[in-house]
């Protein structure tokens, strides 16, 4: 399950579209990398943006990292990634919100640092747009990223 997911688009001469769509073409094949290339850096961000101390292990200075792990990538076709994030707690950390219990009538968790035991009806999360702003500092290099892929190809197949 992936907790949120991009997508970007850039404008291509309708003949180079035709091309593209076949994914054994030069064309398809030489756009990959670029695509790749564009997650990797799109998911670089966002692990900058999962800061030290969200995770319920944090403890002077120490987190579990389980947030920042599983932020992933995937080829769904030829000519279209998607970058996610792999934990369930993902979006509630991103947009905010409250976790209230579904069985029982509190929530309750030992504070090592308190010695005691804590108990809530509910915790209310504030959104920390990790996600989102790690995409939004990647546009402009993907961008760049992109465009070259398809100014190079479509410069090899004689268009300008």
């Amino acid at each position: 399950m992936m907790a949120d997911g991009m997508t970007i688009a850039i404008k291509i001469p309708p003949a180079l579209a035709r091309g593209l769509r076949d994914p054994k073409s030069t064309a398809g094949r030489r756009l990959r990398p670029a695509i790749l290339k564009s997650l990797i850096i799109a998911q670089g961000e966002v692990k900058k943006n999962i800061t030290p101390g969200w995770g319920a292990g944090f403890r002077k200075g120490i987190f579990s990292g389980a947030l920042m792990r599983s932020t992933t990538y995937r080829m769904e076709s030829p000519l279209k990634g998607i970058l996610g994030v792999n934990k369930v707690y993902a979006r509630i950390q991103e947009k905010g919100g409250v976790i209230m219990p579904r069985i029982k009538k509190m929530l309750a968790w030992f504070d090592k640092r308190q010695k005691k035991w804590i108990f809530a009806k509910k915790v209310t999360l504030k959104a920390k747009h990790y996600f989102k702003r790690g995409i939004q500092k990647a546009r402009a290099p993907i961008k760049r990223t992109l465009q070259k892929a398809v100014k190079d190809i479509t410069r090899d197949m004689g268009f300008r």
